[in-house]
């Protein structure tokens, strides 16, 4: 699951959780040196990738060939992003069910 954290000065961080239980184990601290606290949100019935609203994913960031970390380009669609996992080698938590080697 993406998460949006937020801190006093206003800055803005998204960081994908493969699952709820991962969320809250390290502090995200800003890059003004203040730390940073979940955004809490209702649910909208919109889409999360908008093709005039990008968004880029902090934790989403690869490695080239000698190692050097690439970040994650602006994801526009939902296909931008799941393109983005498969190339980080990462997946959503959650349910399997019907997947080889899940059992029921």
């Amino acid at each position: 699951m993406i998460y949006q954290f937020e801190c006093l000065k206003g800055h803005k961080k998204e960081l994908l959780y493969q699952s709820s239980d991962d969320r809250g184990c390290e502090t995200v601290v800003c890059k003004c040196g203040h730390t940073m606290a979940p955004v809490v949100s209702a649910p909208r019935m919109i889409s999360y990738f908008r093709e005039n609203s990008a968004r880029v994913i902090d934790n989403l960031n690869t490695l080239d060939e000698h190692g050097n970390e690439v970040p994650c380009p602006p994801l526009r669609s939902n296909k931008d992003y799941e393109r983005q996992k498969k190339k980080a080698g990462v997946t959503e938590a959650g349910s399997r069910m019907g997947e080889k080697g899940v059992w029921i």
